[in-house]
């Protein structure tokens, strides 16, 4: 069984280290590894839209056909030009029935009033129809907000979050209704790490929590499988003492990646079958 993946330019990474990408190997790469890529993105340029246009006209020059990457903040126009092209083009849609039209980019260094503004306006003018329906499978760069994921009905989203919260020594836990856990609101973040600093902080890590919140944590992260492990501090009365010396959460950051990487897959199956209208309160009026 051949696993199929989903491959990103790089372009934000080439952008935030200073280096560049060269397009041509870019092109080799996709060609000699077609067969297990499900998908594979347009070699963006960050807040440059005629660029990313013009190298995803080269690449689909190239016999390719990659998801173009549209950024919020630029000429709509090219927006307008991606979504010409590819409605009509059957062999771009043939090859991604399984996977996304379009991505759009730009939105990660937003604050979440800013993402939901522009995202309002590009859903309601360019990707939904008269009765909020998407025309088209949206992709989504950098984002696992759970507001902005389940305002817009995107195909996919990605984000290293899961990643990045694992390794500063966090765990995702999901906020309870009646006893049952809900993935549709904002988790508590939980540093679990015996190596962070804020085990010196009250009501900073777990340790430094109240009994009865631990006992809550203890109960999420035992229902999905892992322990704390580690040497965990109590201190209770204000006296330190290693209440476990095991590998768990607390010590293995990779523990950490598993139970937040099932965070995520417990919000993905509490979103609505895809498709769905998209709403605005109010029309928002077009620039």
């Amino acid at each position: 069984m051949t696993t199929k993946l989903m491959l990103d330019s790089g372009a934000f990474s080439a952008f935030t280290q200073k280096t560049k990408i060269d397009m041509d190997k870019y092109i080799e790469f996709i060609k000699k590894n077609e067969e297990c890529l499900e998908v594979y993105f347009n070699l963006d340029v960050l807040s440059n839209g005629g660029k990313s246009y013009v190298n995803w006209i080269h690449m689909r020059a190239n016999g390719l056909h990659p998801v173009p990457v549209y950024h919020i903040g630029t000429d709509e126009k090219y927006l307008e030009k991606y979504l010409k092209i590819i409605r009509h083009d059957t062999q771009f849609l043939d090859k991604h029935q399984e996977g996304p039209d379009i991505a759009i980019g730009a939105i990660a260094n937003m604050s979440t009033d800013e993402r939901l503004k522009s995202l309002d306006r590009i859903w309601q003018d360019y990707l939904t129809d008269e009765e909020g329906m998407p025309v088209l499978k949206v992709h989504g760069f950098g984002l696992t907000s759970i507001r902005v994921m389940r305002n817009y009905c995107w195909w996919s989203v990605d984000s290293t979050s899961w990643v990045m919260f694992g390794r500063y020594g966090a765990i995702l836990v999901p906020r309870t209704i009646k006893g049952e856990y809900v993935y549709n609101d904002n988790p508590f973040i939980v540093t679990v790490s015996s190596k962070s600093p804020k085990v010196k902080e009250a009501g900073k890590h777990f340790c430094r929590y109240p009994k009865n919140v631990r006992k809550h944590i203890l109960k999420y992260i035992h229902h999905m499988g892992f322990e704390i492990g580690g040497e965990i501090l109590s201190w209770e009365d204000g006296t330190p003492e290693v209440e476990v010396l095991e590998e768990g959460l607390s010590n293995v950051h990779y523990q950490r990646d598993m139970i937040n990487m099932l965070y995520y897959l417990g919000v993905q199956e509490s979103m609505p079958k895809w498709p769905w209208a998209f709403k605005t309160k109010e029309r928002i009026p077009r620039l």
